[in-house]
């Protein structure tokens, strides 16, 4: 059993995207989705990707021509929402800790995922969620697999499929914005939800590293 996991959460229909799959979208000829599991590797011992069984073959090829290896978490039930994502990513995972990701993030460092890793270990919490624009962001942050999958189970139970409520199960430590900032550009945890968000980010100076 590896120690750290990485989740890459890329199962949504990116509707926002039209005819398009998201998480091929590329940025300087890259993929978005290999953006980010290059991003995630360095960091962990495992690479996890949830989607469905359509998006799998596409996605392969897109991993497989970068010389990246990771599992599938394919979703047993379409349309379930999230939280049954997650899950699955979840029961896939052999990690004790985890980090979930979005595929959409292609501007995702490395030293902040090992931040996150190390904030969860001292916090003690069963989460390590970053505050960004006043919102929580359970789409960027390190989980305690079993305690994870637990709070999961008991909010698809209650048909609760927002991954709020699955935070709302757990003991979590939050990386407010003042540290947050110390750690990495807030810009680079902005999600890429349409081409035209797309368009602006490959015009815009890229944001600077942080030591």
């Amino acid at each position: 059993m590896t120690t750290r996991s990485a989740i890459i959460v890329a199962g949504g229909y990116s509707r926002r995207f039209g005819d398009r799959e998201k998480a091929l979208a590329a940025l300087e000829g890259t993929p978005m989705l290999v953006r980010v599991a290059r991003a995630v590797a360095p960091a962990v011992g495992e690479l996890v990707c949830n989607c469905r069984a359509d998006q799998r073959p596409g996605f392969e090829r897109a991993l497989e021509a970068a010389d990246l290896e990771l599992r599938f978490a394919i979703d047993r039930r379409p349309d379930r929402g999230p939280v049954a994502g997650f899950a699955r990513a979840l029961q896939t995972a052999t990690g004790e800790s985890a980090v979930v990701v979005p595929c959409d993030l292609p501007l995702l460092e490395t030293a902040f995922v090992d931040r996150l890793f190390a904030g969860h270990r001292q916090s003690d919490a069963a989460a390590f969620v970053p505050r960004v624009d006043d919102y929580l962001q359970p789409l960027c942050a390190v989980y305690t697999v079993s305690a994870a999958l637990e709070a999961c189970t008991t909010a698809l139970e209650a048909d609760r499929r927002r991954l709020f409520d699955v935070l709302d199960e757990l003991d979590i430590a939050v990386l407010e914005e003042e540290r947050l900032e110390e750690w990495t550009d807030p810009v680079r945890l902005e999600a890429i939800d349409t081409p035209a968000s797309l368009q602006r980010l490959r015009e815009r100076p890229k944001p600077r590293l942080r030591g």
